[in-house]
């Protein structure tokens, strides 16, 4: 947290709130600013003044990564979602446990309630949405996500939940039905909560529960989602070409294009063609420095210069595709000069037409 105390370069100093021992994946506040919960990679939360950056508690139970946290108003209610399959309900100022909720067959990843704290909303690695009443316990199965379930959102109309997922695609889902659908336990979408041992737990599952006849599973639901805001298909690999200017990108459907470096723009698209393959037909025999690290992590092709490395690529300019009358047989070109030039050519130009202060020069 930045507190305003007037020091630092923008008047600015940081509270830090020290005790994590890995990566931090989740945050939640009360509506007072007064308490913050923290989850992370160890299965432990942490409580934390933020006025002070103490520590207040931490409260024990999950045996994975603690993904997602809710905190309701007055910070007396927490809810916590793990990779060990559950969810936990914790009285804060007990700081203890009061319900687990085992309901999601892979790890739940995203929690969402609605205003009244009456329903909790969670998403699974398993692509399943369910809900929960807070009052009686009963869950219902919502939807079915095609792929892990990262973010829900209740929606400011009621009767409506926004769901993402690790494709690009938000979906709108009508949960208008819920009120009567969680009171009714002989509805086909009511979910049997899981009773074996969570992700991670050393208990050992007992025989006779080894054995047990599972019910049958729930049926959504609702199948078709209200709304769909149609996202770009993201890109999940890629490979870089021994050229080192030409880039070959899979994206979620498969698809593979060849992308210029040096000018952001694709070259050809593969259709029906395996990455690996396309790879192995384009790769020629040559030995250029790495001079740009790519990153397909946010789902978009980022390319990266290191300061060290930004120049050290070289190519003859009739390989990178630079001909005319001006540009000699020889020629070579500095890749990462050439893409730095492409990048601020246009601001450049206008501080050319310029007296540097935004006004043009007569």
């Amino acid at each position: 947290e930045w507190a305003a105390d007037g020091s630092g370069p923008a008047g600015l100093s940081p509270i830090v709130a020290a005790g994590h021992q890995d990566s931090v994946y989740t945050l939640a506040m009360n509506a007072a600013g007064t308490l913050i919960a923290s989850g992370s990679v160890e299965p432990d939360i942490r409580l934390w003044d933020p006025r002070t950056g103490r520590k207040q508690a931490k409260l024990c139970g999950h045996s994975d990564v603690v993904r997602s946290l809710l905190l309701d108003r007055d910070g007396r209610t927490l809810v916590s979602a793990s990779s060990d399959r559950t969810m936990r309900v914790w009285d804060v100022g007990m700081g203890r446990c009061v319900r687990e909720i085992r309901v999601h067959k892979d790890g739940a990843w995203a929690l969402a309630v609605d205003p009244s704290w009456q329903i909790l909303y969670s998403g699974s690695r398993d692509g399943s949405i369910c809900a929960t009443s807070l009052q009686t316990w009963q869950t219902a199965l919502v939807a079915t996500e095609l792929a892990p379930v990262v973010r829900l959102a209740v929606g400011s109309r009621m009767g409506q939940l926004w769901s993402a997922t690790t494709q690009s695609d938000v979906r709108c889902w009508s949960v208008d039905a819920l009120p009567n659908t969680l009171h009714n336990a002989n509805h086909p979408s009511i979910v049997a909560e899981d009773t074996s041992p969570p992700r991670g737990s050393t208990v050992d599952t007992p025989r006779s529960r080894q054995t047990e006849v599972l019910p049958a599973p729930p049926e959504p639901l609702e199948r078709k989602p209200l709304t769909v805001i149609e996202g770009a298909p993201a890109i999940q690999a890629h490979a870089v070409l021994t050229d080192k200017w030409r880039v070959l990108t899979k994206d979620t459907q498969q698809r593979v294009a060849l992308w210029d470096v040096l000018r952001g723009v694709v070259l050809a698209r593969y259709e029906g063609r395996k990455l690996e393959e396309v790879e192995k037909e384009l790769n020629a025999e040559r030995s250029v420095p790495a001079w740009f690290s790519v990153d397909t992590r946010s789902g978009d092709l980022t390319i990266t210069l290191e300061e060290r490395t930004a120049f050290a690529g070289l190519l003859y300019a009739d390989d990178v595709g630079l001909r005319g009358s001006d540009v000699a047989d020889d020629a070579t070109v500095n890749l990462g000069w050439n893409v730095l030039s492409n990048i601020f050519r246009p601001w450049v130009e206008v501080q050319r037409r310029t007296d540097g202060d935004g006004r043009k020069q007569p």
